[in-house]
């Protein structure tokens, strides 16, 4: 009833030209008022009207069709605004699933395939072998030098055992004896197999343990010097604190015993006159024997203050031996403050004089223990620099020997090995004299030999990871095989991969947007894709990353959006294609309307729409953007509810201009 009721009273009102008629010949306004009453009453009545359109033939003379009515007037077509989430403009692209971990994997060297221990669709772990290559000419050099080197590990490893379960005469006979042996046998071994190619890799790798030998070494005794000048400096820190710990007690001692300063340097005459009656009436003859005690120390003290002075050097000793004093001197001080009255003053400056005199010893005990800590730690260092100096010289005169020897062997041909031999046997015998010429401490041994395992233990290992690593196809993280490349027995180079590796742990999208698009893009925001061949695939995607440049040629954006997990995240998988469809706005402030309605007014800033006597107006209008034939408007600053109630012109054959009288068609 109340939609019937209104759209009578607007078609009622709509009768502008009864209304004009009536003012043009001045009728008074209740003749206006009852003639329009007559009108309603007969339009209510009369059963033959019919609305085809929401305002079409209102009040207007029949003559151009609308909806199968004529009319007089301009037919305008128009529309209502429509809420964003209406209208579904959306920008579709197409785009790629990729993984965020994919990767070929390379060997680490030229070579020939000579296992593969995977294939297609199996799951490796990060660092588990996936291939080997068969050995190639280094991993036989790898293969010989392992070999020398694990016997020497066994001989060493023997030596050690001999040593731990014979006497000390036949340790230090059998150690020669075994070093010996262990000559002979190298040199036996190296001029029946070596060859001079060896013989100089052997010299360089002793050459590099010299080298590196003085580095490391020449790095730990540079740091331990840089802790001796740490120490030094700290120590002399210490060592003012102890003078200044000193003084604080003297002057607390001094304050306890004395009504006034200066006393115990001689400055103040007649100490009678100072001596506190409370601390002299209870200990005379003790107060007597400390006083003297006090000036006698405060002498050396003065002495040694001034030779520090005039010297610029600490004589640590008898720093020390200064604290020790002034500690006891402070606990005979406090003895006596215990056994002492408190004559002529306040207890409280009575009580605040001994509480000084206890801390002053407590901080003098303090300060001397961190003093004595400095001069400890001087020392330890010291004697760590010392004993990593005697070890350097000793491992830098076993290797020169080994040097010597190796290139001697090398200035030899292949023909004369077996000469040298003999010479090198009765070398071995003069060695042998000269080795028991020397007495060796055993514990030195013990701590030699089991240097000697740990080398050899670190070169087996050193051997066997560069063995391994060079034949080795691994795998750098953990993921399924996608592909392979290469069969048992293929040739493979460095840039020529073996496997294809995807983790599908985090999966995203990549996709092109075209450059009139890009403004609708921004990080973080949703999209939706389904795939490219089934729909029953589809779920959304949040914006992560947009490329910073532009691609030149297609005139495209970059766009990698990471996918939301849900119910179809497994059904995913990379190199899937799929659609993708952006929303053009979820801001839900926004109406749209089709862009035509924006070209009928001249500055693209305003609307034209129908009011309820049939007539064009304008209403002004902020645009937010335009896209796909839709105009966005901004409704913030207009009145709420003010683009949904109007019904804009959209379309008209005639142009607009203010208070135009219209019929209308949806």
């Amino acid at each position: 009833m109340k939609k019937k009721l209104k759209k009578l009273i607007t078609i009622a009102v709509s009768h502008k030209k009864t209304l004009n008629y009536f003012k043009q010949n001045r009728l008074k306004a209740t003749s206006a008022i009852l003639v329009l009453s007559v009108l309603i009453t007969n339009i209510v009545f009369d059963g033959g009207w019919r609305f085809q359109s929401v305002f079409a033939d209102a009040g207007h003379s029949h003559g151009e069709e609308i909806n199968g009515s004529s009319s007089d007037y301009p037919l305008v077509t128009v529309v209502k605004a429509q809420s964003v989430d209406t209208v579904n403009v959306s920008i579709d692209s197409s785009g790629v699933i990729l993984s965020s971990n994919e990767s070929d994997v390379f060997p680490l060297r030229e070579g020939i395939v000579q296992d593969l221990y995977v294939n297609v669709g199996d799951y490796v772990d990060a660092g588990q072998i996936i291939g080997t290559l068969y050995p190639g000419a280094e991993q036989t050099v790898l293969s010989a030098e392992l070999t020398l080197v694990q016997a020497q590990s066994e001989a060493a490893e023997q030596r050690r055992a001999f040593i731990d379960e014979l006497s000390i005469p036949e340790r230090e006979l059998l150690e020669d004896s075994l070093e010996n042996a262990a000559y002979l046998l190298d040199l036996k071994d190296q001029t029946r197999s070596d060859t001079l190619s060896q013989l100089d890799t052997q010299i360089s790798v002793a050459e590099s343990a010299m080298s590196s030998a003085q580095e490391n070494y020449a790095s730990q005794i540079e740091a331990l010097e840089v802790s001796v000048q740490n120490a030094e400096q700290q120590l002399s820190q210490e060592a003012a604190s102890s003078k200044s710990a000193i003084s604080e007690m003297m002057n607390s001692v001094e304050n306890f015993m004395y009504t006034s300063s200066g006393v115990l340097s001689g400055s103040r005459s007649s100490k009678e006159n100072y001596r506190r009656k409370g601390v002299y009436a209870m200990n005379s003859e003790d107060f007597r024997k400390l006083e003297s005690e006090l000036i006698s120390y405060y002498k050396t003290f003065d002495n040694y203050q001034k030779n520090s002075i005039e010297t610029q050097l600490t004589d640590t000793e008898e720093l020390q031996s200064l604290v020790d004093q002034a500690i006891d001197i402070a606990t005979s001080a406090q003895r006596l403050a215990n056994n002492s009255l408190n004559l002529e003053e306040t207890l409280e400056d009575f009580n605040e004089r001994k509480e000084s005199l206890g801390d002053s010893i407590d901080h003098l005990i303090e300060v001397s223990a961190d003093f004595m800590d400095s001069i400890a730690e001087i020392t330890t260092a010291n004697a760590e620099k010392a004993l990593l100096e005697s070890n350097l010289k000793q491992e830098l005169v076993s290797l020169e020997g080994d040097i010597e020897l190796l290139l001697q062997e090398l200035s030899l041909s292949e023909t004369e090995q077996e000469s040298v031999l003999t010479e090198q046997e009765a070398l071995i015998k003069t060695i042998e004299t000269q080795l028991g010429l020397f007495d060796i401490d055993l514990q030195s041994r013990f701590l030699d030999g089991d240097l000697e395992i740990a080398w050899s233990e670190a070169q087996v290992s050193s051997i066997l990871q560069k063995m391994g690593a060079g034949r080795s196809i691994v795998a750098p993280f953990s993921g399924t095989i996608t592909k392979r490349y290469v069969n048992v027995g293929s040739s493979v180079s460095f840039d020529q991969p073996a496997f294809h590796l995807v983790n599908e742990g985090e999966k995203f999208v990549r996709f092109y947007v075209n450059e009139s698009d890009f403004p609708f893009i921004e990080k973080e925001q949703e999209v939706n894709f389904v795939s490219s061949v089934t729909n029953l695939i589809q779920s959304s995607a949040k914006v992560v990353r947009i490329a910073s440049s532009l691609d030149p040629n297609t005139r495209t954006i970059l766009v990698e959006a990471e996918i939301l997990k849900d119910d179809m995240y497994e059904k995913i998988l990379p190199n899937m294609s799929v659609r993708i469809q952006i929303p053009v706005s979820t801001d839900p402030t926004l109406r749209v309307v089709p862009e035509s309605a924006l070209e009928l007014s001249e500055d693209g800033s305003s609307l034209w729409f129908v009011n309820a006597l049939v007539e064009a107006e304008s209403i002004p209008v902020e645009v937010h953007f335009i896209h796909d034939g839709y105009a966005y408007l901004k409704t913030e600053g207009l009145e709420e509810g003010i683009l949904d109630d109007k019904w804009f012109i959209i379309k008209s054959p005639v142009d607009i201009e203010e208070g135009l009288e219209v019929d209308t068609v949806l």
